[in-house]
């Protein structure tokens, strides 16, 4: 399940702000990483390969940047939301890839855009097929989408290890600075009270909010990731004392 001859946490270079990149000539895969993406990515073995693609790499959860603190590495946090706050309106076409396909998300997102003072007349959207895996027509049809739209900021929302997997996949258009794996924040914006409440953020307690507001959807993510990342960091520590 997981190789030993692989990077693991602690090999990892983390950014330290909110790069724009937007004045750089070739497109960034950007990452946000928390326990639970952590072992999918480890455990799919797509880690690896966001390495190889010299992947820019950002602490979203607590629980890593914890984990990252007992050993030494003290680092900043900076989630996926807090980046695209920081970034969104500096980018004339924003395109998220993921919701319900049967839902109005474009409508849903400008309102949401408005309400956090973001550019809705950016938005674009494209709502994939909802599986467990995208397969080659799907993906082709996404990356049409983007050389048709050509946008600056390509943020994907269908949840982790397959987001990461579907930006390894798809192909950049000429102008495209960042492709950016955001998870729920699509749901942030299109539905801004499921959002956690400023302080809740600060703390870093978004994972006890979504537990509480949707426990049948994140109880998993939480009370099983969590304790596997533990495990998984303490075995990635002592193989790289034992080389």
């Amino acid at each position: 399940m997981f190789s030993i001859n692989t990077k693991g946490l602690l090999d990892l270079k983390f950014e330290k702000d909110h790069k724009l990149y937007i004045n750089d000539r070739v497109s960034h895969n950007v990452v946000f990483l928390n326990p639970h993406s952590y072992i999918g990515l480890k455990s799919k073995a797509v880690l690896q390969k966001l390495i190889d693609k010299k992947t820019k790499f950002y602490i979203d959860g607590i629980g890593l940047q914890l984990m990252l603190a007992l050993f030494g590495h003290k680092k900043r946090r900076c989630t996926g939301f807090q980046f695209l706050k920081k970034n969104f309106n500096s980018y004339k076409k924003n395109l998220f890839i993921g919701g319900n396909i049967d839902v109005n998300y474009h409508g849903l997102l400008q309102a949401g855009c408005e309400r956090f003072d973001l550019n809705s007349n950016s938005v674009y959207v494209h709502s994939p097929p909802f599986d467990e895996k995208f397969d080659y027509k799907t993906i082709a049809e996404i990356n049409i989408k983007i050389q048709e739209l050509d946008p600056d900021a390509i943020w994907i929302c269908v949840g982790a290890p397959k987001q990461e997997d579907l930006m390894l996949k798809i192909s950049p258009s000429p102008h495209t600075k960042v492709i950016a794996c955001v998870g729920a924040v699509i749901d942030d914006l299109a539905f801004p009270r499921q959002h956690p409440p400023k302080f809740i953020s600060t703390i870093g307690f978004e994972w006890l909010y979504r537990l509480v507001a949707n426990f049948r959807r994140t109880w998993k993510r939480i009370l099983i990731s969590l304790p596997m990342f533990i495990l998984v960091i303490l075995f990635e520590y002592g193989v790289k004392k034992l080389k």
